[in-house]
């Protein structure tokens, strides 16, 4: 029993995050008030990320667009993985139930924030979707 658990500890120690570098988030992206992630379980898709920015030593501003309708999408979760080197964010949205069709046509613009475990420094910021 120790043996597995020493090796899957071992394991997950020696996995990188993956995903592709983004940009840093500009002044366009500011007066938007961050959403957060609600936990929804409907229909589930991950969306790419535009842009992120560290707004302080740990926390992280993420620009992205929610889908454009007829449905409507909510920002359901952000799954995080670190490592030494880089961290990985991935946001998922889910559908709306009930919404009356007052859904955006567009694609909307919004942002998160996230805190992340260790300070980012000079970690490589990605999007884990991609």
């Amino acid at each position: 029993m120790r043996r597995a658990a020493l090796l899957a500890l071992l394991l997950a120690a020696c996995a990188a995050p993956t995903g592709v570098a983004v940009e840093e988030c500009n002044t366009s992206w500011r007066g938007l008030d961050p959403l957060i992630a609600t936990g929804a379980t409907g229909e589930r898709q991950a969306i790419p990320i535009a842009c992120m920015l560290p707004i302080g030593e740990r926390r992280v501003i993420i620009g992205f667009e929610l889908p454009p309708g007829p449905d409507c999408y909510e920002l359901a979760a952000i799954e995080l993985e670190e490592s030494a080197d880089a961290v990985a964010l991935t946001l998922v949205a889910s559908l709306m139930d009930n919404v009356g069709g007052s859904c955006s046509p567009d694609p909307v613009r919004t942002i998160t924030e996230v805190d992340l475990q260790s300070p980012v420094g000079d970690r490589t910021l990605l999007d884990g979707s991609r």
